[in-house]
């Protein structure tokens, strides 16, 4: 007898040893080969490497009874599995080998019809001797005239019939030819009484003959001309009738209750809208709520960690301003003056050895850029490095100069000029 037990042994590394049914050594299984009931669970002891092995290894399906499979199948479907119900998992499964349609048999190819392949010389041949015994081959060969019931004298290919048609004038030359203007109306109008009188046909707007007595001229017009306008005015006068016309002049009014309202509910530039603002008794410039007042800081104080008498919020424009005066002033420095001791000496008019306010402001003026007294003394505070109210010699060409650009003028050895500044030394 075929031992059971080991083809239903679990794979080993699946689950521990020890792991059994949890009524293992109580009672007898009499159906062992039927998977219990309830939600497996591991060992503490177990890793990923061993579940992944048992279900993969495993095979539930095949242990469960066939009256218990059909109700997994339905709920619980494999992968690529139809879904049958129960009621139905027993019957024949004819669509298995079912097709609807009718089979088709294998054609020739758009390719052969469109393209097909070249027939040797051999069966072209014997195509063509297969052909010759039809009568329409004789009668009406493939692309070539049939002779029909003409002599055999004549060949319809090259005998043709009638007269020849000689060329005559083109319709380029009968609608618009070569020739003035006058001298097409003077051949047209050419023994045109002779066609009337011959045919009765008179041209667009000409007035027909009706025979009457000599003394009367048929060309004779009778009561006044009647004004033609191609600008429209006629019709306009026609369409505007007088009502229109006198509306148009009247004095336009309005009433005074309908332009209040207009006033109070219509937005107008600049102004809120306020329908109700004659139920208060409030200012033209007052606003509710509170105002919003930011930091005397700005972020980059903050990370720069300035002082309280050196922040830079709202002195942005003030710094910009600055930096112009800066800018103008040492291009006018570089363009004038050729070294910068003979800048210093054109700014300094008291001959002291420092740049005063005043003298800033001569030069500010003379130079083409005039400032006020705030943007000097900004000028003065951002230059002196000393804080001592004055621009010496080495902050005025630090600050004020392209010394880079610019030549000292100061000579190697201490001069009397030297020596009168003392800022220079």
């Amino acid at each position: 007898m075929q031992d059971t037990t080991a083809s239903m042994a679990p794979v080993e590394g699946a689950r521990p040893p020890h792991f059994g049914h949890i009524y293992s050594g109580s009672f007898k299984d009499l159906k062992p080969d039927i998977r219990a009931a309830g939600i497996l669970t591991y060992a503490p002891d177990e890793n990923v490497d061993m579940v992944l092995r048992q279900h993969l290894n495993s095979a539930p399906n095949s242990n469960i009874s066939p009256s218990l499979a059909k109700f997994r199948d339905y709920n619980y479907p494999d992968v690529g599995q139809i879904r049958f119900h129960y009621g139905h998992a027993n019957d024949p499964k004819h669509f298995e080998k079912m097709a609807h349609g009718v089979h088709t048999e294998k054609n020739y190819s758009s390719k052969d019809c469109v393209n097909p392949p070249i027939p040797t010389r051999f069966n072209h041949v014997r195509g063509q001797m297969r052909e010759s015994f039809y009568k329409s081959s004789k009668s009406a060969p493939l692309g070539k005239i049939p002779k029909g019931v003409l002599p055999e004298k004549i060949d319809p290919l090259l005998t043709t019939f009638g007269t020849s048609t000689n060329k005559s004038e083109c319709a380029k030359e009968l609608v618009n030819p070569a020739k003035p203007k006058f001298l097409v109306e003077l051949e047209s109008s050419d023994k045109h009484e002779m066609y009337v009188f011959s045919h009765g046909d008179y041209e667009p707007g000409e007035q027909k003959d009706r025979l009457f007595s000599n003394s009367f001229d048929r060309y004779k017009r009778f009561g006044l001309t009647t004004p033609v306008y191609h600008d429209g005015r006629m019709a306009k006068q026609s369409i505007n009738w007088l009502p229109t016309k006198m509306l148009d002049k009247r004095t336009q009014s309005e009433s005074t209750l309908l332009d209040d309202f207009r006033e109070k509910h219509t937005s107008q530039i600049g102004k809120p809208l306020d329908p109700n603002k004659e139920t208060r008794s409030i200012g033209e410039d007052h606003v509710f709520g509170l105002t919003n007042l930011g930091d005397h800081f700005t972020a980059g104080d903050i990370i720069h960690g300035r002082d309280e008498d050196k922040l830079m919020k709202g002195k942005d424009r003030e710094r910009t301003y600055v930096a112009v005066l800066r800018s103008h002033l040492a291009r006018f420095n570089i363009i004038k003056f050729k070294t910068l001791v003979e800048a210093f000496k054109f700014y300094d008019k008291d001959k002291d050895g420092f740049v005063t306010h005043e003298d800033l402001k001569f030069v500010a003026t003379h130079s083409g850029f005039p400032a006020n007294d705030d943007l000097l003394d900004s000028l003065v505070k951002d230059c002196d490095y000393d804080q001592d109210g004055k621009i010496n010699f080495l902050e005025f060409s630090n600050f004020l100069c392209f010394k880079d650009s610019m030549k000292s003028g100061i000579d190697a050895k201490p001069t009397g000029f030297i020596f009168k500044f003392n800022s220079f030394i």
